[in-house]
């Protein structure tokens, strides 16, 4: 009987630290090669071993707004993460932030809305207003996670800006 229990144990082990692995693989193909196919190969995958596995979890997504990165903090959602959502395109009024890309008329495309959508998912969405590349922001928000959450169990690049 106490053979088993431990072979069980192990084989839980096994199965989360090949999710740990699964989960990098994921965000360096993501990072590194982001073709639309590559990304969707991704996310398929890491949707099938995240699947529940995200409950107490704290995931921070870069460009979570549109595109890659909010697809890839909506399905963080829906495994059950507190995702950070960090973006420029936001619907307050009293956040400074010098450039805001166009969107079409009819299209909630904030990291607010993609914080609303992972709540509706069963995560916990968090939108944070803020531009990357200004200097000392990416600290503020390391730091301030650090207080609030004491870690960081994934984070994901995925701003980007084009000239």
């Amino acid at each position: 009987m106490s053979m088993r229990i431990n072979n069980n144990r192990r084989r839980r082990m096994l199965q989360q630290q090949l999710r740990k692995v699964l989960m990098v693989v994921f965000v360096i193909m993501t990072l590194l090669l982001s073709t639309t196919t590559t990304t969707a190969l991704a996310l398929s995958m890491m949707a099938s071993t995240t699947t529940s596995s995200g409950k107490g979890r704290v995931a921070l997504v870069t460009g979570a707004s549109r595109g890659i990165g909010r697809g890839i903090a909506l399905e963080l959602g829906s495994a059950g993460y507190k995702v950070y959502c960090l973006g420029r395109s936001s619907n307050k009024k009293n956040v400074e932030i010098d450039f805001q890309r166009a969107v079409a008329d009819g299209l909630d495309l904030t990291i607010e809305s993609a914080a609303d959508e992972i709540t509706k998912r069963g995560g916990i969405g968090i939108a944070v207003p803020c531009d990357l590349q200004k200097d000392g922001v990416i600290e503020d928000i390391l730091s301030e996670l650090k207080e609030k959450e004491g870690k960081l169990d994934l984070l994901v690049c995925s701003a980007y800006t084009t000239p």
